[in-house]
């Protein structure tokens, strides 16, 4: 762990809305996101987005600000452990754990989920968004360990999904769908220790990777790789899928063998189905 972290406390349903039976502190509505640094207008964070992740400050537990009625909550195998760190401009950032070789490597991973019956995060054939800020750690793939999944639903084996990765120091958005699989890969060269924000966008049969580099003076210049092909629906058969920041989960809720944990720090993890 960091110097300077503090453990994030275990979430049991950090919702909007209060659910029968949780005894946690439910996050408030609230029509927009709290105010966090925008490297430009151009890649702001979406008003009143769909799910938006943020740790308040002086804060130890992750916060749904977004539109959604969600259950948050986090899972970790082999002692891996999530952090709240200082990160863009101090605000609260998640710290995943730090790249290992060992074949049992710690993972965790933030869990986003439905409570009620209607999938409020199945964006079928609307226009979508997702990401976050991030920064990589200096080491982050090798061995067991062999990839950054920063967020994404669904996996590559079922039948839809999205996800945006940072493998090889480059952001990469994919939607697979009923028609077919669409993968964006941004051509900026990321650096380690640095602060980038990636948006990735579906808009038919158009996916496109937005990464932009967050500086001490501002936002840089948006670099943007857009991609097309068939995509199709985006609708998930099973509504109990989660969304997951910082690695791969399974229908079981559970962390897949090669999850390709995130190593580096996160801030607002988001998902915004468009007003199609």
């Amino acid at each position: 762990m960091r110097r300077g972290a503090r453990p994030l406390a275990v979430l049991a349903c950090a919702t909007l809305l209060a659910v029968q039976g949780c005894q946690e502190t439910v996050a408030p509505v609230k029509d927009q996101p709290s105010a966090s640094p925008s490297p430009t207008e151009d890649v702001a964070l979406p008003d009143a987005p769909t799910v938006l992740l943020q740790v308040p400050e002086d804060g130890d537990e992750i916060e749904q600000v977004g539109t959604a009625e969600v259950d948050v909550n986090h899972e970790s195998v082999n002692g891996g452990e999530l952090a709240v760190v200082p990160g863009w401009e101090d605000e609260p950032a998640l710290d995943f754990p730090e790249f290992t070789t060992a074949k049992r490597y710690p993972q965790a991973v933030v869990l986003v989920d439905n409570i009620h019956e209607d999938d409020q995060l199945s964006p079928g054939t609307r226009s979508f968004s997702w990401g976050a800020d991030f920064l990589l750690d200096e080491r982050t793939t090798g061995g067991a360990d062999d990839g950054d999944n920063l967020v994404q639903r669904g996996l590559a084996s079922q039948p839809v999904y999205f996800k945006v990765e940072v493998d090889n120091r480059h952001a990469a958005c994919t939607v697979g769908g009923t028609k077919g699989t669409v993968y964006a890969r941004n051509y900026l060269d990321l650096v380690p220790g640095r602060w980038y924000r990636v948006l990735c966008t579906r808009e038919g049969d158009s996916v496109s990777a937005v990464v932009t580099e967050i500086s001490s003076s501002g936002g840089g210049r948006p670099t943007v790789t857009t991609r097309v092909g068939n995509i199709g629906d985006v609708t998930f058969k099973e509504s109990t899928i989660p969304f997951v920041v910082g690695g791969k989960v399974g229908s079981d809720h559970r962390l897949v063998e090669d999850s390709e944990v995130f190593n580096g720090l996160v801030m607002n993890p988001l998902f915004d189905i468009a007003d199609d």
